[in-house]
């Protein structure tokens, strides 16, 4: 640019030039540094773009970020672990429903009653499981899932054991959840206390009870032609959850 100007001083003090020519040298010149301009604005442009993905890259976040907040409020960590412990507890007693579902299910079980009996209580573990995460999701917590171990018991066979060990597999979640309610209260955590007793408490009481029923209908009517009837009254069942299992009158 700078040359541009001595050349035009030049043009006019030596050369002595019409104005026209003049008119058109300065023309030439307001291309050139126009030109140039551009040229600076742009590299400055890329460097300053240059150092800011720099300082990107080394500190993870860029100059202008918005400022990062958090929907938590009144969310103890030992809450949150005690969320994640009991979901998790959830699918892995949804697992060996499922298991158990499916034994009932084979030729030579022929137990089909039982089989949805079971298969919907392993829908209804997993509807368990997710509304707990949805919980979870609303406090703005953090889900942890772990790997799920195959059930240890790989015969199922005996319809009387199995409801045996569905009971006790209650006991131990409604167990559970009462521990976790007792955490919420040393947190003061109110919501979760309400969120726990409305949703799952009463439910799984009322479980546990229907369990005892049909346990109790089991071991009076021994093995044979009895289990068949009590599977036929499974199988026919509208609603097979196991708190709503009503004895036979």
């Amino acid at each position: 640019i700078y040359f541009d100007f001595i050349l035009f001083f030049i043009y006019i003090n030596i050369f002595k030039r019409s104005y026209f020519s003049v008119f058109k040298m300065l023309r030439i010149i307001s291309a050139n540094v126009y030109s140039g301009c551009r040229m600076f604005l742009k590299n400055k442009y890329l460097k300053n773009n240059i150092i800011q993905n720099m300082e990107f890259s080394i500190t993870g976040s860029k100059p202008n970020d918005s400022k990062k907040f958090d929907i938590r409020h009144n969310f103890h960590a030992e809450v949150e672990e005690g969320l994640n412990q009991q979901i998790n507890q959830e699918f892995c007693i949804g697992y060996v429903y499922l298991f158990m579902a499916n034994i009932f299910n084979r030729f030579d079980v022929a137990l089909p009653g039982f089989s949805k009996f079971f298969q919907e209580s392993a829908v209804e573990e997993t509807h368990h499981a997710q509304m707990l995460i949805n919980f979870l999701n609303k406090r703005g917590g953090q889900l942890e899932l772990k790997n799920i171990n195959a059930p240890e018991k790989k015969d199922w066979t005996n319809p009387e054991c199995a409801v045996e060990c569905s009971l006790e597999l209650e006991k131990q979640v409604t167990k559970n959840l009462e521990a976790l309610c007792e955490t919420g209260q040393k947190h003061n955590d109110l919501i979760l206390c309400d969120f726990i007793e409305s949703n799952f408490l009463h439910e799984q009481y009322e479980s546990i009870k229907q369990l005892g029923h049909l346990l109790t209908n089991l071991q009076r009517v021994g093995p044979g032609v009895g289990v068949k009837i009590i599977d036929i009254e499974l199988l026919n069942s509208k609603d097979l959850t196991m708190h709503s299992y009503k004895t036979s009158k």
